[in-house]
């Protein structure tokens, strides 16, 4: 009998090593990114143990690393079957839903990971989503809960920032921007950011400050050259102007607008030859008043 007994459980032992022999393999190539010879493995294992939601886990996060969206699911599904507290797997799902324009689905997986084991990240992404279908006070709660758990997270603070925009919290958006600056005065997004606010607030030395850290920080960015030009006009520096629009159509000499706006700044100064060259470049980029401007004032 005893003998009997170990013979029988030899073959068990050599099933557990090689399921998890093909698991640790699959991992390594995932770790190497050759996803398509990890899913190999992990269906290996599955064939072997297709009870192991660990290795339905592992195959649809390879598939997602893959962009097979679809089968990520379907193997992510699997994993919670077998364990309904599977929070990677209920997170997982719900980038592949997200990936698929299935928003809701998305925040109903987001949802669940939260309940199993809040993270920073399952807030960030469930915010996403909110996001996306214009549940923009949803964002907000959602990114004020990841705050809650990382209080320096620069980039939750601008999403932040940006969903308070969308309600026109503009003094709330600045807040937040500002909080950006403060914890990572080396990011120009924040400045461009909070540039952009002040433009409309019409505070444009403001604006002109930001835009200009902004270009300090990076300086080969045609938007914030052209942006901190629409500044200067609006307080008659129309010099200062046309040295940023030039910057802005020297990095980028497709730039319709800064050819526009140049003409107009040229207008102001009375230099109506380079205004007229300038509008016709940009009516030659497809800019229709530049065109009428063309006409109605070039000879």
């Amino acid at each position: 009998m005893k003998k009997l007994l170990l013979v029988l459980f030899i073959p068990w032992v050599c099933y557990g090593q090689t399921v998890d022999e093909f698991l640790l393999s699959g991992k390594e190539k995932a770790d190497l990114r050759a996803h398509a010879e990890a899913i190999v493995d992990f269906t290996k294992a599955i064939e072997l143990a297709p009870e192991n939601a660990d290795a339905y886990y592992f195959r649809g996060y390879s598939e997602y690393k893959s962009r097979d969206y679809n089968k990520a699911i379907e193997d992510l599904s699997k994993t919670v079957a077998l364990d309904v507290d599977y929070s990677s797997a209920y997170f997982r799902r719900g980038l592949s839903k997200f990936k698929l324009r299935d928003y809701t689905g998305a925040i109903e997986d987001f949802t669940r990971t939260i309940e199993l084991t809040p993270d920073v990240v399952a807030y960030i992404n469930r915010g996403s989503a909110k996001t996306k279908l214009k549940d923009y006070r949803g964002t907000i709660a959602d990114l004020s809960l990841a705050l809650e758990l990382d209080p320096e997270n620069t980039g939750v603070y601008i999403s932040r920032g940006n969903a308070k925009l969308k309600l026109k919290d503009t003094a709330g958006a600045l807040d937040d921007y500002t909080k950006v600056i403060v914890l990572s005065p080396e990011k120009p997004d924040a400045y461009i950011k909070r540039g952009n606010i002040q433009v409309t607030l019409k505070e444009y030395n403001s604006a002109i400050a930001d835009f200009s850290k902004a270009i300090e920080i990076k300086s080969d960015n045609a938007d914030v050259f052209y942006k901190r030009g629409l500044a200067k006009t609006k307080l008659e520096d129309y010099k200062g102007a046309i040295t940023d629009y030039t910057e802005s159509i020297m990095l980028d000499s497709t730039y319709t607008y800064g050819y526009s706006e140049r003409g107009i700044a040229r207008e102001n100064i009375e230099d109506f030859e380079g205004a007229c060259e300038d509008w016709r470049k940009a009516a030659s980029l497809g800019h229709y008043a530049s065109a009428q401007w063309v006409k109605d004032s070039c000879n």
